[in-house]
């Protein structure tokens, strides 16, 4: 439980870290992940009673996962590794539930799976907080944003939030936004791959890709290790 608002309201909370913090190597199979979910219970067994069991079990078929209940969680995808301490947390009954950014790590399609199952459970009645650097699923997929460098800079919907001044401050590099058939495309000013430093800073050897220029005109055996398009 902890308190929040200026009443001090109480609200069950419930925790899933980064998988990228988490010891792979550690003896435990994904049903016993989730009912880490219930260790703070008190009980005078160390054990998971039956009805606990029952429960997990019950979550990992909901999150799409219970065929791999008693397999070691370092054989799983990232995606699985995801939904496994995402039910752990359920086991909490969470009315908030707080993920350091679930996405890192991760393809798209499931990154895409992640952020819709976090969806379904805000319908369910779930407030669901995350943090994440991924700016064109935050713009796609979350519906209020909280942008945060040290201080507060925005808060708002993702058309509110996700503009070019609010990205500067917030990243402190230039960027680009795109609105395409009603969603937000973002990426960085096609400048922010070139250099802009003069020919003369740099050594002779840096290559003319460098400097955002086509390489000048030259032959190689077949050893070269790349090949030309021939023009016409």
């Amino acid at each position: 439980m902890v308190r929040i608002g200026s009443n001090g309201t109480k609200v069950r909370l419930a925790v899933v870290p980064q998988i990228e913090a988490i010891d792979w190597n550690f003896p435990v199979t994904v049903e016993e992940v989730v009912l880490l979910g219930r260790a703070a219970d008190r009980r005078l067994v160390p054990w998971a009673p039956a009805s606990a069991r029952a429960e997990a079990r019950e979550i990992l078929d909901k999150l799409g996962i219970g065929q791999l209940a008693h397999r070691h969680i370092r054989n799983l995808s990232g995606g699985q590794q995801q939904r496994a301490f995402i039910a752990r947390a359920l086991m909490r009954k969470p009315e908030l539930l707080l993920l350091d950014e679930p996405t890192a790590g991760v393809d798209v399609k499931t990154r895409h799976d992640i952020l819709h199952l976090l969806h379904s459970l805000n319908h369910e009645g779930i407030a669901i907080v995350l943090t994440t650097h991924d700016l064109n699923a935050v713009a796609a997929h979350l519906p209020s944003l909280v942008c945060i460098n040290r201080r507060l800079i925005a808060t708002g919907t993702p058309q509110e939030v996700l503009t070019p001044s609010v990205l500067s401050e917030l990243y402190g590099a230039d960027m680009v936004v795109i609105q395409q058939e009603g969603m937000l495309l973002i990426g960085d000013v096609p400048s922010a791959f070139k250099d802009e430093h003069a020919r003369a800073q740099h050594p002779q050897e840096v290559p003319a890709a460098h400097f955002g220029e086509q390489p000048p005109p030259h032959a190689h055996d077949e050893g070269a290790g790349h090949t030309h398009q021939k023009e016409g």
